[in-house]
């Protein structure tokens, strides 16, 4: 009787002190935790700086746009700004994979399509005379191309269409990087149509030359770039939304404001993908030339 007494008096002891160890590490795990989630959102917070401000206005164009990712942290961004008094530049760019290393480059493509002269962009340099000079899209693909490779990145590459449109004229001067082609909504009637260039994606093929495109815009025109989130969807059958049935969407929209008609096509994606939702990063880019 006193052995069993002491065995379950060191088992007691034993007990407690492993419910104190456990208490701790709880402990560390939470203070792990909200660190975690306090990194998480700082860098989301980051991310967001590469989107377009809310109430964006470029005199001739009408802009809209939507962005939805699908995790805290996205591969995906876009942005439409002012490169000079006369052109603009415009982009939607899709980093490969998710979560953490997808965002981190997806940042650091930001840093270079910075709209302003700086070290580090490549969208705009300041020349010996001090005039600025604004890239060529084929231009900036290629650099892109030189400086990201996929074994810096363990592996991960991104997919782009950059376009810079003059204002004055309505010429469209773009580069796809491997990224879906980019949707023209005639102003005068007709079916949407798609514009795509041959490419690949950037950080794909090392030392490779892009080639540009170019789109003659008539007064009213509408364009949508978008990332593979929208025609790749899935609904519950593995059934991609696919691109006749986004084109015909955005038909169906072209009557009405530019806002809504983004707004229609996330919202129709977002069906197609129910009960579980997109899983993959969603953007959506509209503009209208309106000179």
């Amino acid at each position: 009787m006193v052995v069993a007494n002491q065995e379950l008096s060191v088992a007691r002891d034993s007990l407690q002190k492993t419910n104190e160890e456990l208490t701790v590490l709880n402990t560390e795990i939470s203070r792990f935790n909200a660190q975690m989630v306090r990194d998480l959102e700082a860098a989301a917070k980051v991310q967001r700086s590469l989107l377009p401000s809310d109430d964006v206005e470029i005199p001739s164009l009408g802009v809209a746009w939507r962005y939805v990712p699908c995790h805290k942290l996205a591969g995906d961004f876009l942005n439409i700004f002012p490169l000079d008094a006369e052109r603009v530049g415009l982009f939607v760019v899709d980093v490969s994979g998710h979560g953490v290393p997808s965002s981190l480059m997806a940042v650091t493509v930001g840093r270079f399509l910075a709209p302003k002269v700086s070290d580090s962009s490549i969208l705009v340099r300041q020349g010996v005379d001090g005039r600025i000079s604004v890239t060529k899209p084929a231009d900036v693909a290629t650099q892109l191309n030189r400086l990201f490779q996929a074994d810096e990145f363990s592996g991960l590459y991104f997919t782009m269409l950059y376009g810079v449109l003059h204002l004055p004229s309505g010429r469209l001067d773009y580069v796809s990087g491997g990224h879906p082609a980019l949707v023209r909504v005639p102003a005068a009637g007709g079916p949407p149509e798609f514009h795509g260039a041959e490419g690949f994606p950037i950080a794909f093929v090392p030392e490779i030359e892009y080639e540009q495109k170019s789109l003659q815009l008539a007064p009213g025109d509408r364009i949508y770039l978008y990332s593979d989130g929208v025609p790749e969807a899935m609904d519950k059958d593995q059934e991609p939304y696919g691109d006749e049935k986004m084109a015909a969407c955005i038909d169906e929209g072209r009557g009405g404001p530019l806002d809504v008609s983004v707004t229609r096509l996330l919202t129709a994606v977002e069906e197609w993908c129910r009960p579980v939702g997109p899983l993959d990063d969603v953007s959506i880019l509209g503009v209208e030339w309106k000179p």
